[in-house]
């Protein structure tokens, strides 16, 4: 699982591979049948094609990745970590975005009511991650945990500072700590973020763990 405190933010190219070295344990270790329990509404993993996977702007000039957009016209809702880079093509600087997770989008839907079926027949998208034709639920936590992440900053290679900074009330939502309400006392960006908590001391804390109060 995702370290705690004792690491720094993993570079978005291994990202992909955490994600479904977990989806793989799950699926070795926990098999999913045809008997077990309801697990209700939950977040599974799509996977599309590569070339449905490119940022892209509507009429409106807002961005989108197609295959995304089609998941969600049926009525799903949908999370896609996205990282932001500066660029600079044919002489002229712009930005670019890409999927953290390469072609993985996280799906939301309750696969005992909903017709999660329908999502494997869109155009560009190869599937759903499943063990024996059903789909394999992904832990709240790990998609919290990328939420956590872009809300930070950590994913934005444009932001010269952390969405975090000195003097900020912080939540921590993972691990032995969760729950605690610190102060940030150092930011760096796509760094831990140092938080005193009162008792404890100065913890070093990857910035997906924690969340701005208030």
């Amino acid at each position: 699982m995702i370290d705690y405190v004792s690491r720094e933010t993993q570079p978005t190219e291994n990202v992909g591979a955490i994600l479904l070295s977990m989806c793989k344990e799950t699926m070795e270790q926990a098999p999913i049948v045809p008997a077990s329990f309801r697990c209700g509404m939950a977040w599974f993993v799509a996977f599309a094609a590569p070339s449905e996977m490119h940022w892209s702007l509507d009429q409106d000039r807002r961005g989108y990745f197609p295959a995304e957009r089609r998941i969600e016209e049926l009525g799903f809702e949908c999370f896609v970590p996205r990282e932001t880079r500066k660029i600079k093509r044919r002489g002229r600087r712009g930005e670019q975005v890409n999927p953290v997770l390469g072609a993985y989008i996280f799906v939301r839907f309750d696969r005992e009511r909903d017709d999660w079926h329908a999502i494997r027949h869109i155009p560009g998208i190869h599937g759903i991650l499943s063990s024996l034709d059903i789909p394999i639920r992904v832990a709240d936590g790990i998609v919290q945990y990328f939420q956590r992440c872009e809300a930070a900053g950590v994913f934005d290679f444009t932001r010269p500072r952390s969405a975090f900074k000195d003097g900020d009330d912080v939540e921590i939502k993972e691990g032995p700590f969760a729950g605690l309400i610190g102060k940030v006392r150092s930011a760096s960006p796509k760094k831990r973020i140092r938080v005193l908590l009162d008792g404890l001391g100065k913890l070093d804390i990857d910035p997906g763990f924690l969340a701005k109060v208030g």
